[in-house]
């Protein structure tokens, strides 16, 4: 019989709040209430994540690679350089994203998730020039990590008049002297009046724990952000939140 199913989820937390961060961890996978009294108390949080910032990395346009900035200290806790990657010295570097102490950081071409205070890294293959992308990593809920690589809006589409028009884009620059015409508004292209984002999207999504890279689809959740027009006049850099398996 088990005895604890008797006392409340305010004094099994007391029990468990005593225990080393790892006996804790072995303890919240025995019984699915342990688990409950473990992640409502957030009795984890407090090992897994930093209570205290220890430094900041500074991208600047005019340096090739990014700066770490922390308070001076005869025992750094990592290296701010990141010097134990393979490609750290060559060409422009750039840190891309971070969540929770393990950064996304691009030694171009190459892309790596670091983790500084273990000196860990794994090198991802992904294009560079059509995308953004952000980095997802709960150690809460799994000591596994995803990146999300997402279009970025795309540009205008100029087409020189010495081009000969396909099918295709014949119907469509029909349909857009139409809604020009109805508008009688400025003229646009059909792709510029396009909403963004699409209701339906299909992404690539690296997994740590299946070690590639998997299509992934979303639906958009209400109203579009704005048109392509909109988004382009738009000079702020695009954030990104994965919640519970939402984008």
């Amino acid at each position: 019989m088990d005895h604890t199913q008797a006392l409340p989820d305010d004094a099994i937390a007391a029990i468990l709040r005593r225990l080393e961060p790892r006996d804790l961890a072995a303890c919240r996978c025995v019984r699915k209430a342990w688990h409950h009294v473990v992640d409502a108390h957030r009795l984890l949080l407090p090992h897994v994540l930093p209570s205290t910032v220890h430094g900041i990395f500074v991208n600047y346009i005019d340096h090739e690679r990014p700066h770490f900035l922390a308070r001076p200290s005869a025992h750094p806790m990592f290296d701010g350089n990141l010097s134990f990657l393979p490609e750290h010295r060559r060409g422009i570097n750039k840190m891309v994203d971070h969540c929770n102490g393990i950064l996304l950081y691009r030694c171009y071409p190459s892309l790596y998730v670091v983790n500084p205070a273990t000196r860990r890294w794994d090198a991802l293959t992904c294009e560079y020039g059509y995308s953004d992308e952000y980095l997802v990593f709960d150690p809460v809920a799994s000591q596994h990590y995803e990146v999300f690589s997402i279009p970025r809006v795309p540009e205008k589409v100029v087409r020189r008049e010495s081009e000969s028009l396909t099918k295709v884009s014949a119907c469509l620059a029909s349909l857009a002297s139409r809604l020009t015409e109805r508008s009688r508004g400025p003229r646009e292209d059909l792709h510029d009046l396009m909403e963004w984002p699409p209701s339906a999207w299909t992404l690539n999504v690296f997994s740590s724990s299946t070690r590639q890279w998997q299509e992934r689809s979303f639906v958009r959740e209400g109203r579009a952000a704005g048109t392509l027009t909109n988004l382009r006049l738009d000079p702020r850099h695009p954030v990104c939140i994965h919640h519970r398996a939402s984008l």
